[in-house]
């Protein structure tokens, strides 16, 4: 049957087979956007209530490209870096070189100090980084390398791969990551990020003050504090005087919060849009089948009226 169904109605088949195939993809993401927004919402309930903001960026695109293009504006950024460490201020910031698997490169994430306290890393074996070390730069720099590596490299290992210093330095293996490390990249759309194949390394406070640092720009855009309210006002200021940027401290668990609603809203409108196309299959179908019994009512009736049964009718039609 449904192959003389297939012959008669070929361009219905194909819209089926298209539906289908939309369908697939609407289903594949609706599985990652469920696992992203879970993320956000474990997120957001484990910041709600704690003095954790960060950095919002208002800034027009004409008037970013005048700070970009300005040749001092690491310098300010910098500035801002020095200002938080004079004043004791607590925060955390990374930068990141995360590539697509097919890509040969190295992944690499650049952390401040309190990054794997902030994101709830533990390790497999070996320690996390010291105070000492995330204060200016030696002649040997310590890299925590991620799990899937584990067979490649033990603690006290140089590492061989070129992790993007100019300078004559060598890494030395510290710490190897518990298994499924991942953490939030506090920028944008706060996706969860895979640690297990990534080099780690400290982000000193020398390169942040001084802007030397190849990722400053990432970095303060990224960056987490742990005020009182009554010293946002002060860091505002502070801020103000970088010049070109409009930019403002947020809450960070009500910033997760917008975005994972809007995320939300976005989930129910394409389960809606699953929901019609699933009718819409279950349609085209129910008439593609009324139309052929309709062309075949005879010879059924007759092949019914002999005693044939109903699979050996499929049998027969298909």
């Amino acid at each position: 049957m449904v192959k003389s169904i297939f012959k008669k109605g070929w361009f219905t088949v194909i819209t089926l087979l298209f539906l289908f195939i939309l369908l697939l993809q609407i289903i594949r993401l609706l599985y990652h956007g469920i696992e992203d927004n879970k993320m956000q919402f474990d997120r957001y309930k484990a910041m709600k209530g704690k003095s954790v903001y960060h950095i919002w960026d208002d800034t027009s695109e004409e008037l970013d490209r005048q700070f970009t293009d300005d040749e001092n504006h690491k310098k300010y950024q910098g500035g801002f870096f020095a200002y938080l460490y004079d004043e004791g201020v607590k925060f955390v910031t990374d930068y990141t070189y995360i590539y697509d698997p097919t890509i040969a490169a190295v992944n690499r994430v650049f952390v401040s100090d309190l990054f794997f306290e902030f994101n709830n890393i533990s390790l497999l074996k070996g320690r996390f980084f010291d105070a000492s070390e995330y204060e200016a730069k030696t002649d040997v720099i310590p890299v925590i390398v991620g799990y899937d590596k584990k067979d490649e490299y033990d603690i006290g290992d140089t590492v061989d791969e070129d992790l993007g210093s100019s300078e004559n330095v060598v890494y030395k293996v510290v710490g190897i990551l518990a298994k499924d490390s991942t953490f939030t990249n506090s920028c944008g759309q706060y996706e969860e990020i895979r640690l297990d194949d990534t080099y780690i390394i400290p982000v000193t406070k020398d390169e942040l003050i001084h802007g030397s640092s190849e990722g400053i720009e990432m970095a303060f855009g990224r960056v987490i504090m742990f005020l009182d309210k009554e010293d946002i006002p002060k860091i505002e200021a502070e801020l103000n005087k970088i010049p070109y940027l409009d930019l403002r401290v947020v809450a960070y668990a009500d910033n997760i919060a917008e975005n994972y609603e809007i995320h939300r809203n976005l989930w129910v409108l394409i389960i809606a849009v699953s929901v019609i196309i699933i009718l819409a299959m279950s349609i085209i179908y129910a008439i593609m089948i009324a139309k052929f019994i309709r062309s075949n009512s005879k010879e059924i009736g007759v092949r019914l009226m002999v005693g044939e049964s109903k699979f050996g009718l499929v049998k027969t039609f298909a």
